[in-house]
């Protein structure tokens, strides 16, 4: 874990000494920054530097001349499910003929899997234009966090693509998330919510819907799933009620001959017989929250644009099948909520395989009952980190497991222990699966920057 902090830490010195050279390359007036040093300039920001307040983000976009003001959008938070929601959302809204912008993270793979339109990763260049021309205005890492850089480079990139529509994916929170910058989005979108960054969002989660709920605004419609607490809903609905917003409860009871498959889930609803490609029970949730959203915003939307929207979503580690013989999954649950999912998935498809799980988990989550369930359903547990700095150190992470399965072993690379339980899952003939899971940083540590996966 030290090796693995001191490199992040030398990868960092490495982009702030980038970024000085790149300031020196646009003060100059260059157009022609390398996708690389707009990276290294990103990198050079901190996460969490400074306090929470939409003040910077603001200052920002006013220097900018406020692209997002020429811009729609349909905003989405939550804590789980806000990027299946999304990407549902903006896949059928291409599907029905808009150009569609949608902005997530984090990326699994590359940097440029945050801004997409109609379902493509926006070019290295136009990024790399983007951002040079917010370096231009002398934004230095005191003056921001990393995540307000990106959101304004997304808000530049989708009025340069003249954008017929945004889906936009808070990044933490709500209230005081750089994307609160918009002012009227066309619809607010609250996915399911339960405990993460209690540190920054509170204890309960009545504190945490009220973080989230802060991205609804005045005169607008809210779509909230139906499958939250009662508590989030009272919440929402109070924020949506003196917003004076339309307020609709997305409700998976009104869904029937539902099948969750390994392929995807089917269900009947709004007299249309859907099918997701993504899995996993949760993606009815998700599912059907975003097509209260579509239709909230688009109520003549084309039946078969939302159909075929629904169907062709997809986006990386949401209970991602990466291969079916062996059979591999990788996961982004990273939370009590998420893993418990995640568990409850692989029992019920994939009743006869025993679980090998290659996981690594930030420090700064509930670690303990997110590695206690993965563990307790597993035959062997495969511990491990990432690049992150903020990755919980293994052995602590392997003691905890321990308490839940006899059968843990520490790897400092990811890499080596994704082999290690592929050679063990291939082995086993009486029928293993490998799932990778616990932090959505961790695929790329294994697979590397192009995702090469190795069966």
């Amino acid at each position: 874990m030290i090796q693995c902090y001191c490199r992040y830490k030398k990868r960092k010195r490495i982009a702030v000494f980038s970024a000085i050279l790149f300031f020196e390359k646009v003060k100059k007036g260059l157009d022609t920054v390398k996708y690389i040093e707009a990276i290294n300039y990103i990198n050079s920001f901190s996460g969490f530097s400074h306090p929470a307040s939409l003040e910077r983000i603001e200052k920002i976009m006013k220097q900018l001349k406020n692209p997002e003001k020429s811009l729609r959008f349909i905003h989405v938070a939550g804590t789980n499910g806000k990027g299946s929601v999304a990407a549902y959302i903006s896949s059928a809204l291409s599907f029905a003929g808009e150009k569609c912008g949608i902005y997530s993270s984090p990326f699994i793979y590359e940097f440029t899997e945050r801004i997409k339109i109609d379902g493509k990763n926006i070019s290295k260049r136009k990024l790399a234009a983007a951002v040079s021309k917010i370096a231009r205005l002398g934004i230095t890492p005191n003056d921001c966090t990393q995540f307000e850089i990106i959101t304004a480079a997304a808000f530049l990139c989708f009025k340069k693509e003249k954008c017929d529509v945004v889906v936009l994916e808070t990044g933490l929170g709500g209230r005081f998330d750089a994307t609160n910058v918009i002012k009227s989005p066309l619809c607010s979108v609250i996915t399911s919510i339960s405990y993460d960054h209690t540190n920054i969002l509170g204890n309960t989660l009545a504190d945490i819907a009220f973080e989230k709920a802060g991205i609804i605004k005045p005169h607008g419609i809210t779509v909230v799933s139906g499958k939250n607490r009662p508590e989030v809903i009272r919440v929402v609905k109070e924020a949506a009620d003196k917003a004076k917003n339309d307020f609709i409860i997305a409700d998976i009871g009104g869904a029937s001959n539902v099948k969750t498959e390994p392929d995807g889930v089917s269900f009947y609803y709004r007299g249309l017989d859907f099918k997701t490609g993504m899995t996993g029970s949760f993606q009815l949730e998700n599912a059907i929250a975003a097509i209260e959203a579509v239709y909230a915003v688009y109520p003549d939307i084309n039946e078969k644009a939302l159909l075929n929207g629904i169907f062709n979503a997809k986006i990386h580690s949401r209970f991602e099948i990466l291969s079916k013989n062996p059979l591999i999954i990788s996961d982004g649950a990273h939370n009590e909520d998420g893993m418990r999912v995640l568990v409850e998935n692989l029992k019920t498809l994939f009743p006869d395989k025993k679980i090998h799980a290659v996981t690594a988990i930030c420090g700064d989550k509930d670690y303990e009952a997110v590695v206690s369930q993965i563990a307790a359903a597993s035959e062997a547990v495969y511990i491990t980190t990432t690049d992150n700095p903020r990755a919980l150190r293994t052995e602590v992470l392997a003691k905890k497991a321990s308490e839940y399965c006899n059968d843990v072993t520490e790897y400092e690379k990811a890499r080596r222990a994704y082999l290690a339980a592929l050679r063990r899952v291939k082995k086993d003939k009486s029928g293993s699966l490998l799932v990778i899971c616990g932090s959505l940083f961790l695929p790329k540590s294994v697979f590397g920057r192009l995702g090469k996966i190795k069966y």
